[in-house]
């Protein structure tokens, strides 16, 4: 086994584990955003030292880098204007968001550069399936007196509340770490891994995170599976045995009466209750008044946004809200062109390698992408620093895999 196909994905779970707890507690609730740099720069070191330590230069696609160019400079176009104007409405926190392009540009680059395409998925996703149910066993630990302990090296959340008990990994929010697990399923799926515990095991983690935009992203999720792998008739019998199996589940959940299994349900009745209009749900209002916020900032400035605002105290969580009102009609533009073609890569490697390991891995990966534009009504998912360098090794990964498959292509038209 080579080296780098097992230390890649450790780089990326296993140091969520040893590195970022320590440092969140050291710096405390009131040093979260230091944490994360610290953590960040730590990651992508480690990853750097990887590729020095096996002489691979970090390579990235002109078409790849040409993308993440514009959108740095889109940044920083934003921020020029937004400065000039008085008052000016940009923080100096606001300069660090020009740090984010480069950061998921690397994140890329280490994985395209240190994978060597189909070889290394023979280990890959069965490391990444284990490390991320992995992760649970702290959320477990949690529920007992010294869990609670271990829990406060990286967490801020405090213990017994709601967003403390439901499932995170190491990922310091339910969402991060639900977006993982979502990824985990897909490979099980994909990958016709014979031990089908996996996939129930894999929903009731991610039901047990309680984040609803989640649920939502994986019901999404096993939808596009089912009709991708099977034939409309074949398709709709699975969700309609799926849907019954989940109901009986939910049934007999219920019946038990455990705590947070309980207040999850009672987080859904809230939703039901806000959208009908009969109760108010916190979630669904501030995301409301995060909407609100976001129209009035696009309306300020349309073409460019109003920049990060990281001074406000109203941060917007919608993924595209953020770019809306971040940075305009124009980056909008940009950041939806960066994920059509992630998705356009995907979809062509699956098509090139027409079966096996590839094909599987790519098909996941498309789904995948999907999914977090459903997660991102909740929350900017593709740049949670705790879910964004994960994001992005997966995509320098697939492109590795495309550009082969397409040589491959070319050689057989060739022959």
């Amino acid at each position: 086994m080579k080296i780098q196909t097992f230390l890649l994905p450790v780089n990326q779970f296993v140091l969520t584990i040893l590195l970022a707890p320590t440092f969140w507690g050291v710096l405390g609730t009131g040093g979260i955003t230091a944490g994360q740099l610290i953590y960040t720069l730590l990651v992508l070191a480690i990853g750097c030292a990887l590729t020095f330590f096996h002489r691979r230069p970090l390579i990235v696609p002109k078409t790849i880098l040409l993308l993440f160019a514009v959108l740095l400079g889109w940044y920083g176009l934003s921020l020029a204007q937004n400065t000039c104007f008085v008052p000016s409405t940009i923080h100096i926190g606001d300069f660090s968001e020009l740090s984010r392009p480069i950061i998921y540009l690397l994140s890329f680059s280490i994985a395209y550069s240190l994978f060597s395409a189909e070889s290394d998925l023979k280990y890959v996703p069965h490391f990444m399936i284990g490390l991320i149910i992995g992760l649970s066993v702290l959320d477990v630990l949690k529920f007992t007196p010294l869990g609670v302990q271990i829990l406060k090296l990286y967490t801020h959340l405090t213990p017994g509340s709601f967003n403390y008990l439901r499932f995170s990994g190491t990922f310091a929010y339910c969402y991060n770490y639900a977006f993982a697990l979502i990824w985990g399923m897909l490979l099980v799926l994909f990958f016709d891994y014979k031990v089908k515990i996996l996939v129930p095991l894999f929903a009731s983690i991610i039901l047990l995170t309680g984040s609803r935009s989640a649920m939502l992203a994986m019901a999404v999720a096993l939808l596009l599976y089912y009709f991708r792998r099977n034939s409309m008739s074949k398709a709709l019998g699975r969700i309609a045995v799926t849907l019954l199996a989940v109901a009986v589940a939910v049934y007999l959940i219920r019946l038990m009466e455990i705590p947070i299994v309980e207040q999850i349900f009672a987080n859904f009745e809230k939703l039901i209750a806000g959208i009908t209009g009969t109760a108010e749900d916190g979630s669904l209002t501030t995301r409301n008044s995060q909407l609100e916020h976001t129209l009035k900032n696009f309306e300020h400035n349309p073409l460019l946004g109003v920049g990060p605002q990281k001074g406000d105290s109203r941060p917007i969580e919608i993924q595209m809200g953020y770019y809306l009102s971040s940075w305009g009609i124009g980056g909008v533009m940009i950041y939806l062109g960066l994920m059509l073609y992630f998705l356009y890569v995907s979809a062509k490697t699956a098509r090139l390698a027409g079966s096996g390991a590839v094909r599987n891995f790519s098909m996941a990966n498309n789904i995948w992408i999907i999914s977090s534009f459903i997660i991102g009504m909740s929350t900017p998912i593709t740049d949670q620093v705790r879910a964004s360098q994960l994001f992005y090794l997966v995509q320098g990964l697939q492109y590795s895999l495309y550009l082969v498959e397409k040589q491959n292509n070319a050689k057989k038209i060739l022959s």
